[in-house]
């Protein structure tokens, strides 16, 4: 077996993973391992200052969701919040914390879906955010074109997750090919 130890520590400083578990190896069978098999996605931190535009309804389950969420109770948060999103069904922050809690439980197209939804309702303090982690949660699909796609919106958004977008879509892109 060969292996190709520099993109493998290239890949490897970029994810903030050891070098051995990214390692791009080709074995007599052609397989090539990807960077995205051992990935782990951080989620984000609440910030209880962002914006909130829940209803009067909503915002109490929205809260207690997120106590759960920062607790990393993905599962009991998703519960909360998907009551919260349906009470509130044009709250970005709702929906957007719903996608993340599906991608933290690996349920990755019910991401997909919540991530849409929330980049969709308009300008918000989460839309840059969600149009990231929609690339993310496109990646670990292996789907290169519409994580390419995603993570390029970010980037010409020129905000706080440019960066991560540009290096996030040089390893799709290497993935890719």
């Amino acid at each position: 077996m060969r292996c190709y130890q520099a993109l493998g520590v290239c890949v490897g400083l970029l994810l903030g993973l050891s070098a051995c578990s990214n390692t791009v190896s080709v074995e007599a069978s052609r397989t090539v391992s990807t960077p995205f098999e051992n990935r782990q996605i951080t989620p984000p931190v609440f910030d209880e200052a962002r914006q909130k535009r829940g209803n009067g309804e909503s915002l109490p389950l929205f809260e207690l969701a997120m106590t759960s969420y920062s607790k990393k109770e993905y599962g009991k948060a998703s519960v909360l919040l998907r009551e919260a999103s349906m009470k509130s069904p044009d709250s970005p922050e709702a929906r957007f914390f719903l996608g993340i809690c599906y991608l933290m439980t690996n349920d990755t197209d019910a991401a997909i879906g919540e991530l849409k939804t929330a980049s969709a309702l308009g300008k918000s303090d989460y839309q840059e955010d969600a149009l990231y982690f929609l690339g993310e949660a496109y990646a670990r699909k292996k789907d290169a074109i519409n994580a390419s796609r995603e993570l390029d919106r970010v980037i010409a958004m020129n905000g706080n997750n440019a960066g991560r977008a540009r290096t996030l879509r040089e390893i799709v892109n290497i993935s890719a090919h």
